[in-house]
């Protein structure tokens, strides 16, 4: 072995050392979950873009109703 050989120096205090891993254990933490928020705002996103689609089909739905609620009333009006 010689010398030249990489070694931690004494003169660097472990309080620095644990600092500094701290950080990047503290900026890992906040980018998973800023992750996890941003996935959640793109699953937000999707179902926003379906709501139209599913409000058509509701109107859809309601004019047919509408419609056989007044086809009923015309029949009912015609008996008597």
């Amino acid at each position: 072995m010689t010398d030249e050989q990489w070694h931690l120096d004494k003169r660097i205090p472990v309080a620095l050392i644990m600092s500094i891993m701290m950080g990047y254990a503290g900026g890992i933490w906040f980018m998973s979950s800023l992750d996890n928020r941003v996935t959640m705002l793109e699953k937000g996103a999707d179902q926003r873009l379906q709501m139209p689609a599913d409000i058509a089909v509701m109107k859809y739905q309601l004019d047919r109703i509408e419609k056989s609620i007044k086809e009923h009333i015309l029949s009912i009006g015609d008996r008597k």
